[in-house]
């Protein structure tokens, strides 16, 4: 790593074994891009990164407050908690994951009016919080195969919300029927899917 040059813009580390990012990365000012997957990661350092495919890796909370930050890839880990204050982010790749709630979604992507395109699909989420709302531009959210009884109220008032992906959790039929009709009412671009459906 020490051999490295200061000009690198893109670094990609794959499929080895590296549980702790060296200092010597911190040299790398002109550094843009950090992709590692499948290293075995531990701990992270503070810069834009893939990191899917670490399964040891159980926090990113070193990530809170990153405010360049606009995509981070995190699926296939051990995280149970989301990332806080990334105020220009637009996509977050989460599936696969052991989130057992999307506390602290409001601050994500705070200061952008891109749509957001989030994915918490294959983890453990029973609670939506109610300041859903507050996230901009929410334009995708996958809640897939996760233990979901019930959604907020406040999400259906979000009219930017155009995809909303709910299949293999715990609603009853007529909940789901509830809450695509629901959608639909509030908002007519609204597409939801679940139980192989599509409901437009």
């Amino acid at each position: 790593m020490k051999y490295l040059p200061s000009s690198l813009i893109h670094l990609g580390i794959y499929d080895c074994f590296i549980e702790n990012i060296f200092e010597q990365i911190g040299k790398l000012i002109r550094l843009e891009t950090l992709e590692l997957s499948n290293i075995n990661l531990i701990n992270v350092p503070n810069q834009f990164i893939n990191l899917k495919n670490n399964r040891q890796l159980r926090s990113i909370q070193m990530l809170n407050g990153l405010k360049s930050l606009q995509i981070l890839d995190v699926r296939h880990c051990s995280i149970n908690r989301l990332p806080l204050y990334l105020s220009r982010l637009t996509n977050l790749y989460m599936s696969n994951n052991y989130l057992i709630n999307l506390v602290g979604i409001e601050t994500l992507g705070y200061e952008n009016n891109y749509k957001k395109y989030f994915y918490f699909d294959i983890n453990r989420i029973e609670l939506i919080p109610t300041r859903i709302r507050y996230v901009k531009n929410l334009h995708w959210l996958n809640l897939n195969n996760n233990y979901l009884e019930k959604l907020p109220k406040d999400i259906f008032n979000i009219m930017t919300l155009s995809y909303l992906y709910m299949e293999y959790n715990r609603f009853h039929h007529q909940q789901l029927e509830f809450i695509a009709n629901k959608f639909k009412y509030n908002n007519p671009n609204f597409i939801s899917i679940y139980s192989n459906k599509s409901f437009m």
